[in-house]
């Protein structure tokens, strides 16, 4: 997992139209690493609390999803660890016995995360690596760590 693809294809959500993209981001990442790097560390001290953009897409009905872009600086730096450690965090999660939905690189260069296309299936591999699904708090929480790490 490279920092670039990360940026390039894994920070905005994919709910996002065409037109809003990070190629620039990912293609300049070395440069950008660079200007971070010589600023004063009065001005990144300045950067380490921000918010991020909301926005919602529709779903089904009346019913919307709720998203947010994180700003550039921590999603650099939140991409930067998950780049540096990739072969770890696979480890731990082929490893355990909770992780039914395993993050895989995405191939066809469309996102950095293969996710299931769908909850069923899911549920489905759920069932046949554990017999039960896991908790719902485990769910919860494997998709609150998925959407804030990868923007999924």
């Amino acid at each position: 997992m490279t920092l670039q693809n990360l940026l390039t294809n894994g920070y905005f959500s994919e709910e996002l139209p065409p037109p809003f993209t990070t190629h620039l981001l990912g293609a300049n990442i070395s440069k950008i690493q660079s200007i971070i790097s010589s600023l004063p560390t009065q001005e990144v001290k300045l950067m380490k609390e921000s918010d991020f953009v909301r926005y919602s897409t529709p779903k089904t009905g009346i019913h919307r999803r709720p998203n947010g872009i994180p700003n550039p600086y921590h999603q650099i730096k939140l991409s930067e660890a998950i780049s540096s450690h990739w072969v770890d965090i696979e480890k731990l999660y082929k490893g355990s016995p909770l992780s039914a939905s395993i993050p895989e690189i995405d191939t066809t260069g469309k996102r950095s995360i293969v996710q299931f296309a769908k909850y069923e299936e899911y549920k489905e591999k759920c069932l046949v690596k554990h017999r039960d699904p896991p908790p719902l708090a485990v769910v919860v929480y494997s998709g609150l760590c998925r959407m804030l790490t990868f923007g999924v």
